[in-house]
């Protein structure tokens, strides 16, 4: 048994292939074959090691050694160099090459892909947990992807959607990829992104505020009332730090109703979310 194992023989062995480190912009689109039927010289233990009526390791060929024979505008025609393609092999499965098969069975066709950046949408339903809120705007990174593709395909593409996502009670930090859903056919820069959702514990409080008019510098203008009362939210990690000298109360003159001022807010510290400001109007007499 030892001794015939130990001869050499020559056989045919079919080795699967399949083309690496394909640009971007580039889609096999047509493989005369996806195995390699080759005429190989070997000793028996070796051939038996590759399991000799086919071997699983699929072999990779990148794709700036294949040979471009023919340009068709959209689509290219590329073959296989065989003395090339016979030094990748016997490199990597150990055994001499006679010859190849089918010499036809090397010819790769290609297409050219046009490519578009698109943005990326997560639908999102939130219901909060009592008094949480957002830390930060919502953030997808990335927001934006480059999908490539055939003209007709890229066209109807406006936006690359991931899963819809649903939260109950949301109180914690959210930190969450989520797969992208692509078109059949089509390449994409990105196949998932994060999604980033920062909550925070607030609370609410509110604080009196005077209300200012165009003619402050005047001085001969009363308001009633004098201060408006502001509610608004804010992060527990920020309450000390608010005070009143933070906002600023705006009255502006109401050409539809006179000696009435809208009362609105022009200033407010950073991070807070207001909730309410009363009164929403104010009366004003000039005093001589």
């Amino acid at each position: 048994m030892f001794s015939k194992l130990s001869k050499d023989y020559d056989v045919y062995v079919e080795v699967p292939f399949a083309i690496a480190n394909v640009p971007k912009d580039t889609k096999v689109v047509l493989l005369s074959d996806s195995l390699l039927r080759i005429h190989v010289q070997d000793n028996g233990f070796d051939l038996i090691s590759t399991g000799l009526f086919g071997i699983s390791r699929v072999l990779d060929i990148p794709f700036d050694q294949l040979k471009l024979v023919q340009d068709q505008g959209d689509s290219y025609l590329y073959y296989l160099e065989p003395t090339l393609l016979g030094k990748n092999i016997a490199q990597k499965y150990g055994f001499d090459i006679l010859d190849f098969e089918h010499q036809d069975s090397l010819l790769i066709t290609t297409e050219r892909l046009v490519e578009k950046k698109v943005p990326v949408i997560i639908p999102l339903d939130i219901h909060w947990a009592s008094q949480t809120q957002l830390a930060e705007p919502i953030s997808i990174v990335p927001d934006s992807v480059t999908v490539y593709g055939n003209i007709s395909q890229i066209d109807t593409i406006q936006a690359v959607r991931g899963a819809s996502q649903y939260f109950t009670n949301l109180q914690n930090t959210v930190n969450k990829k989520i797969k992208l859903k692509v078109p059949n056919g089509v390449k994409v820069s990105h196949r998932q992104v994060q999604l980033q959702i920062q909550t925070e514990a607030f609370t609410e409080t509110a604080l009196s505020i005077p209300i200012d008019t165009p003619w402050d510098s005047v001085g001969n203008v009363r308001v009633f009332p004098p201060k408006a009362l502001v509610r608004f939210a804010v992060p527990l990690s920020l309450y000390k730090d608010i005070s009143a000298q933070q906002f600023k109360v705006q009255g502006s003159v109401d050409s539809a109703r006179p000696g009435q001022l809208s009362v609105h807010i022009w200033q407010q510290p950073n991070k807070i979310r207001i909730l309410s400001i009363e009164p929403q109007t104010a009366e004003f007499i000039f005093v001589k």
